[in-house]
């Protein structure tokens, strides 16, 4: 166990999950996800490098498996058990992208963000393994990270989960809820 990781095993979280840790990014005056079976960190997004640093906290602990949940995603202890009962070690939760997220292809309809070659088209519902995953709901093991994660501006994050991890990423359906519409 790396210092790290002990900070994560507080007595209080005794009971919960070991080797798990959930990383919960909010916006400043959202409440973050909370649990009583998993360690949560709340990340609050202030400035632009506060999502990288808080999530680089959990990814760079080769103690832990870390799921990776974004503020404006459908998250619940369920869905995250459902991740780390997967014997993949990359796995997400698909959700769509909507025209707000002004993203490639949302002018025509909601979009899955996720990739099964990259560069390559949007997958549809269904789609089973791709190279390229939005990080808004992920499960990473420490097996499949590889190098410290880096500052990044929040919007390098993606950029960076997808090129620090060896191998493919495994989706679950039915797609979540994805608040930013």
């Amino acid at each position: 166990m790396t210092a790290r990781s002990a900070a994560w095993a507080t007595p209080s979280r005794a009971a919960l999950h070991p080797g798990v840790v959930v990383v919960a990014s909010h916006l400043p005056g959202e409440t973050p996800f909370t649990s009583s079976r998993w360690v949560v960190v709340p990340v609050e997004c202030v400035g632009d490098l506060d999502y990288s640093r808080g999530l680089a906290a959990a990814w760079n602990d080769p103690a832990v498996t870390v799921v990776n949940v974004e503020h404006d995603v459908e998250v619940s202890d369920d869905l995250i058990a459902a991740l780390v009962d997967c014997p993949e070690p990359l796995c997400a939760w698909t959700y769509p992208l909507y025209a707000a997220s002004r993203a490639h292809g949302t002018e025509h309809g909601p979009i899955f963000p996720f990739c099964a070659t990259n560069p390559g088209p949007w997958v549809t519902e269904g789609t089973e393994w791709v190279e390229w995953a939005a990080p808004g709901f992920i499960k990473a093991t420490a097996a499949a990270r590889r190098g410290p994660f880096p500052d990044k501006h929040w919007l390098g994050v993606e950029q960076a989960t997808n090129y620090l991890v060896t191998g493919r990423w495994h989706l679950h359906w039915p797609a979540v809820e994805h608040h930013h519409r």
